[in-house]
This record gives C-alpha cells, structure tokens and sequence, in this order.
C-alpha cells in the first residue's frame, strides 16, 4: 500500500517539474522577482522557493524547449520518459526527428553511472542525429555513456 502512495507522489512530482518550467519562464521573462524586491533570481528562488536558481533556469529552459516538442511532452506527461530524459531531448531533438528520439529514450538501456546519480543512455544514436561539437549526443554516438547533465 505505501508503495503506491510513494509512486504515485514520486510522478507528481516529476510532472510537477514541467510546471515549474512553465511558470518559471513566465516569471523570467516578466523579471518577477523585482516585484517582491528581489534584485536577483538567485536570491528570490534561495528564499522563497528554497530552491537554486539554475535550478529554476533548467526547468525554464526544458520547458520552453518542448513546446515545440509536443511528442515529447506528451511521452513525459504519460510516464514513459523520465526527467532526466527530457532534459536530454530538449537540448537535442528537432520537431522534424523528435519520434525517432523518443523511440530511443524509451527503448534503449538505460542505467546509473558509478560516477553520476543522473540516468544514461547508452544505445548508439542514429547516424542522422544533429550533433555540436561536446554534446552529450556525440558522448552517446561513440558509445560512451550519455548523463543528462553533460554541458555543451
């Protein structure tokens, strides 16, 4: 029985990530944080969110990114990809390739690095993938394994 209360708010929780993302871009962009006179994101997300703000930035940013990836959103929205996935996908899918990356998301291994606590994906990507030089992507494409919280 707790088992299910605990998988169940561990979802809400996840989805509530991707509205965070949305409501926190909104208030981005307004610069909101002025209004309760915050001079600084930082400061209001330490102090009222308890939060950090790249934290904030992060969540912002994924969801930005996929509103212009409805599949993805909604391979999210209904379980089938994690957080950290999407993270991933919004820094590389294209609206054109985005099935073919959450065909791979969901269908290739995934696993727990010794030296992250962020998932991996460790499946080859496809030849035709969209690839900047230092993305976790090209990290992926030569079998190496590819952490959702890589940097380009």
């Amino acid at each position: 029985m707790i088992d299910g209360y605990l998988r169940r708010l561990a979802s809400q929780d996840t989805r509530c990530r991707l509205v965070l993302g949305r409501l926190t871009h909104a208030f981005l962009g307004l610069r909101a944080h002025h209004a309760p006179g915050f001079a600084r994101v930082d400061d209001y997300a330490r102090e009222r969110l308890v939060l950090a703000a790249r934290t904030l930035e992060g969540a912002a940013a994924v969801a930005n990114r996929l509103a212009t990836l409805p599949l993805v959103t909604q391979a999210f929205e209904a379980g089938i990809l994690t957080w950290a996935h999407v993270r991933l996908l919004a820094r590389v899918a294209t609206p054109e390739a985005e099935s073919r990356w959450v065909d791979i998301a969901r269908t290739g291994p995934c696993g727990r690095s010794r030296h992250s606590s962020g998932p991996r994906i460790v499946r080859r990507l496809p030849k035709t993938a969209t690839m900047s030089r230092g993305s976790a992507c090209e990290s992926a494409a030569r079998g190496a394994p590819c952490d959702s919280g890589v940097t380009s």
